[in-house]
């Protein structure tokens, strides 16, 4: 007998608006869901925990950061504020499709919905926010995905709950 193996190597990044954006939502410390559909995990702000109440209430710390541990480790982070920020200026979507497209409909970020401090997660399909590794005080600075009005916007909100994280790296 013979063999015969094919490899296909697919990048895990789309390049866009400055940066490398990883494809799916991080399901959990530093590993990507499958699709860019998926909601994956709710973390915490800056933790690699998805517990409920589990959160970091200092500054940003890569050793806390759950981008930071996905493969090859350190070249992944939670984007900043200004990153999110320029995302959701690049070429976005007019269409709410229950979540919004950016870059020429490259990037899509679901409505993931939100995990509440009493570890009940609401409004999958309908809202959802992620988290940028910028902080505001006790909060932290967020994308968020409101259904009600078909918007997407810069936001905050306090650390403790449960949010959804896209991991970025430089190009």
């Amino acid at each position: 007998g013979y063999y015969r193996i094919s490899l296909k190597v697919e990048s895990n990044s789309i390049p866009a608006c400055n940066y490398n954006w990883a494809k799916p939502n991080l399901k959990s410390s530093g590993l990507f869901e499958s699709s860019q559909s998926a909601y994956g995990g709710y973390f915490g702000w800056n933790t690699t925990s998805m517990e409920y109440g589990v959160y970091n209430g200092g500054d940003y710390s890569p050793a806390n950061d759950p981008c930071y541990q996905a493969a090859p480790k350190g070249t992944w982070y939670t984007p900043s504020l200004d990153q999110l920020n320029d995302l959701m200026n690049c070429y976005r979507s007019n269409n709410w499709e229950y979540g919004w497209y950016f870059a020429n409909r490259e990037i899509f970020f679901p409505a993931t919905g939100v995990r509440f401090a009493d570890g009940v997660i609401k409004y999958t399909g309908s809202d959802g926010s992620y988290w940028t590794r910028t902080v505001l005080g006790n909060n932290s600075y967020l994308l968020k995905i409101d259904g009600d009005s078909r918007n997407v916007k810069m936001d905050y909100s306090l650390r403790y709950y449960g949010r959804s994280v896209r991991c970025v790296k430089r190009m």
